[in-house]
């Protein structure tokens, strides 16, 4: 044998190496896992990418089914939306623990003030996070909207009529 010397490597036979035999199988489970792990993290970017559609696409379905309106009734009316200018002020009325507040606030692309009074002119809503954010409050026992004013608040909140929070 050239470049080894004369001496046999254990486990070989004439010079070559021996590989046990797999069990049956094996190689189309081997292939098989590593397609589907090649597959599945296909679809997650696919899903990654295409997130912002997939919002848009489902907040306009929720448009046109008006499925984002809740039907007025005489009480509701009487109900009066609640400015809410700072994360804060949404805390105070709404509760619920500040990190978590503090996140979905966060994902909706409002600003966070360091001092009251700062001025909230450079923002722009994320609709995923917004509807991750209303929906959070609708679980609070308020419904809210965004206004067409930012200088004068953010957005509204008032309490679902028979809500626990309605009073």
């Amino acid at each position: 044998m050239a470049g080894s010397g004369g001496k046999k490597r254990k486990g070989a036979i004439g010079g070559q190496h021996v590989v046990p035999p797999l069990p049956e199988g094996a190689i189309e489970e081997s292939v098989l896992s590593d397609s589907m792990a090649v597959l599945e993290r296909a679809v997650r970017a696919s899903f990654a990418k295409s997130r912002d559609y997939y919002v848009n696409q489902l907040v306009q379905q929720i448009k046109e089914r008006g499925l984002g309106t809740v039907p007025h009734s005489s009480t509701k009316d009487e109900l009066k939306w609640i400015e809410i200018e700072s994360l804060s002020k949404l805390r105070n009325l709404v509760g619920g623990r500040f990190q978590n507040i503090k996140a979905k606030w966060s994902n909706a692309g409002f600003p966070l003030k360091e001092h009251r009074g700062d001025k909230t002119d450079n923002f722009q809503v994320e609709k995923g996070g917004w509807i991750e954010l209303s929906n959070w409050i609708l679980s609070q026992g308020f419904e809210a909207r965004l206004v067409d004013d930012p200088q004068r608040c953010l957005f509204e909140i008032r309490p679902v009529v028979g809500s626990a929070k309605d009073s």
